[in-house]
């Protein structure tokens, strides 16, 4: 469970949260309850009481620059109990992260615990056996969600359950990575 005030920066992924549902109908707890998928461009980011108005001015002058960017997924193996969605082009995600990280270069993906830099991805299970992991990796894999124009950034925070507090548009046409 999250602390209470943290936030994240998500890009939501609306085609893939019936992916979600049907995984949480068959494996309780494997799917975070209240979060619709997405994929995260920071978690954590600033504690929701610093999420103030020149912040959003700031994320949303630093999202408008940013094109739209265009993925298609794909499933990679499934590791120590996690089951994830690997976007394509990962690039353009990247660059949104490294952005936002630029302007607040203390913050770390996921508090440092899996490295400095994790590549973005769309959760589809975690803390889950491993025999469970891949069986749900094996029930997914021909039903991937369709691909995906990333139009918005969501600014969520917890403060019992999690919430959107601001919805930031991505400007432009979609950016089309090689092989999209």
């Amino acid at each position: 469970m999250p602390e209470h005030g943290v936030t994240a920066l998500l890009l939501p992924v609306p085609g893939a949260d019936a992916l979600l549902r049907e995984v949480a109908a068959d494996y309780p707890g494997a799917v975070r309850d209240g979060v619709p998928a997405h994929i995260t461009v920071l978690y954590p980011f600033l504690p929701l009481s610093e999420v103030d108005d020149p912040v959003l001015d700031e994320l949303r002058a630093l999202f408008a620059r940013r094109t739209a960017p265009r993925v298609e997924f794909a499933l990679p193996e499934p590791d120590h109990g996690f089951v994830a969605l690997r976007p394509e082009p990962l690039e353009p995600l990247r660059e949104l992260t490294d952005a936002v990280r630029s302007r607040w270069p203390h913050l770390v993906p996921y508090g440092g615990s899996h490295g400095d830099d994790v590549d973005p991805h769309l959760t589809v299970a975690m803390d889950v056996s491993t025999s469970d992991a891949r069986s749900i990796a094996a029930g997914i894999a021909g039903h991937l969600p369709p691909p995906a124009v990333l139009e918005q950034a969501w600014v969520t925070g917890y403060d019992g359950e999690w919430s959107v507090r601001a919805r930031l548009p991505l400007a432009g046409r979609p950016h089309r990575g090689t092989g999209c």
